[in-house]
C-alpha cells in the first residue's frame, strides 16, 4: 500500500505578492549571502539563525528581550539561539548592573570580530544588495 502523496504549492507569482514578503526574499539572501562569506572568513560554526543576533545593530550591551523583539520571535527562541552563539564563543551574557535580574549579551572577541566582518564587506562595492539578490535563487 502506498501513500498518497500531497501536492506541491504552487509558486506565487511577485505580483499577488504582499509587500511583507517581497521584502523578506532579498533580506534573505543579503543574510545568506553574509553567512557564506563569515563561513569563509573561517567563522565556519554560524549559521543563517545567528543572524536574527547578530544583525545590525547587533546584540552588545542588549537584554534578551529586546533581541527578540527586534527579530520577531519569541523570548524563548532568542534564548536558544543565544545559548548556541555562547556556547561558539560568540557572546557571553551577564547580569545587568542595574536591572536586578535582568541579563545583558556581550560580544566576546570572536564575536566582535565576526560582526565587523559583513560591516567591512558592505563598504565593498560589490557587495551591493542588487547584484546580491539578482546572483540568488530561491
Amino acid at each position: 500500500m502506498s501513500i498518497p502523496r500531497s501536492p506541491r504549492p504552487a509558486a506565487v507569482a511577485p505580483k499577488h505578492m504582499l509587500i511583507g514578503a517581497l521584502l523578506r526574499v532579498p533580506a534573505q539572501a543579503i543574510h545568506r549571502r553574509i553567512i557564506t562569506e563569515l563561513i569563509a572568513a573561517g567563522f565556519e560554526e554560524l549559521r543563517v539563525p545567528h543572524m536574527a543576533v547578530l544583525q545590525f545593530p547587533g546584540p552588545d550591551g542588549v537584554r534578551p528581550g529586546v533581541l527578540a523583539e527586534r527579530a520577531g520571535m519569541s523570548k524563548q527562541a532568542m534564548n536558544q539561539l543565544l545559548r548556541s552563539l555562547e556556547a561558539l564563543g560568540y557572546l557571553a551574557r551577564s547580569d545587568a548592573p542595574d536591572e536586578g535580574r535582568a541579563r545583558v549579551v556581550h560580544l566576546t572577541k570572536r564575536g566582535r570580530a565576526a560582526s565587523k566582518k559583513p560591516r567591512k564587506q558592505s563598504k565593498d562595492k560589490t557587495s551591493n544588495p542588487v547584484n546580491t539578490c539578482s546572483n540568488t535563487t530561491t
